[in-house]
């Protein structure tokens, strides 16, 4: 792992996993699938492990296939059940956000379906922290859109980004680990946000409550 030898942020992150597995592509594969790194962060990964970015690209691609068409498949049916329960679903208040917006865009549109597509493939497509494919879904689901509908925004949507960040990383090569860094400095302080932001609404809510 030559680009996260020099004890970054990075090379933390991902250590416990690089001493387990030492082949790259299936690094590259298994970082693809968890909601952390997903395929953003482990093209980002590749690049700066000085493995071939192609190949690791495409694992990583064919690995998070497997998770969106497990996603559509076994997950899908919890996330539409909970999809009135929106504050049951863990840091989804953003999600549930950008659901409403797209739903009273698509609300008299003759064509719903396409517009429902559109905003979960966008979503998805821009490489930016938390918009991948797990994030993705929760989308899809309280959106109403189906399975097929589903599987092929979150992974044309996933395609797009990917394509977008092996750019990123063939240009920046073995310090693409500072992307990274960048990547997942970003993605705490989101999550941090969000946290903070739902922690003071149910505050708010509460006291809300007392008064009345």
């Amino acid at each position: 792992m030559r680009g996260g030898e020099r004890g970054n942020m990075t090379a933390k992150v991902i250590a416990f996993f690089a001493r387990r597995i030492t082949d790259p592509y299936l690094l590259s594969g298994l970082l693809s699938v968890i909601p952390v790194t997903e395929l953003k962060g482990s093209i980002l990964y590749a690049a700066s492990s000085g493995a071939n970015v192609w190949l690791c690209a495409l694992s990583a691609y064919l690995a998070s296939l497997a998770v969106v068409a497990f996603q559509v498949t076994v997950f899908f049916p919890i996330f539409l059940k909970l999809r009135g329960k929106r504050r049951v679903m863990l840091f989804t208040e953003r999600i549930a956000e950008r659901a409403d917006k797209i739903l009273r865009r698509a609300k008299d549109a003759d064509d719903r379906n396409e517009r429902l597509f559109l905003g979960v493939y966008t979503f998805v497509a821009l490489p930016l922290p938390m918009t991948g494919i797990w994030a993705g879904a929760i989308l899809a689901a309280l959106l109403g859109l189906d399975k097929k509908h589903s599987f092929f925004a979150l992974a044309a949507g996933n395609f797009t980004a990917g394509g977008i960040v092996l750019a990123v990383a063939l240009v920046a090569g073995e310090r693409a680990n500072l992307v990274l860094d960048v990547f997942f400095a970003l993605a705490i302080l989101l999550l941090l946000f969000y946290l903070f932001r739902a922690v003071l609404q149910k505050r708010r809510e509460r006291g809300g409550s007392r008064r009345a």
